[in-house]
């Protein structure tokens, strides 16, 4: 929710938003495909679920008016620049 609040600009968080990224992290999800898998997203996937979950949530609050509405194109992009891609040295 942080990235789509900061890359879209959004002033508040509607109950919208939040349903949009939960649909967005239920798609993302190991057990619609293996019930006894985990419920969210494996490590290795995770950064680019949570960029589709912040897509979504951003989507949502521009169809609910709340910041201007910008192309899908610029809008992942400016997701991508503010998500973290952490980088962790071996020690091993």
């Amino acid at each position: 929710m942080g990235l789509a609040i900061c890359a879209a600009h959004a002033k508040r968080v509607t109950d919208g938003m939040f349903l949009a990224a939960a649909n967005a992290l239920a798609e993302h999800s190991p057990a619609q495909f293996d019930p006894s898998a985990p419920l969210l997203p494996l490590l290795p996937g995770l950064r680019e679920a949570a960029i589709e979950i912040a897509i979504a949530a951003a989507n949502q609050a521009q169809r609910e008016g709340l910041v201007p509405a910008i192309s899908s194109n610029p809008l992942r992009d400016a997701i991508v620049f503010i998500a973290v891609s952490p980088q962790y040295p071996s020690y091993l």
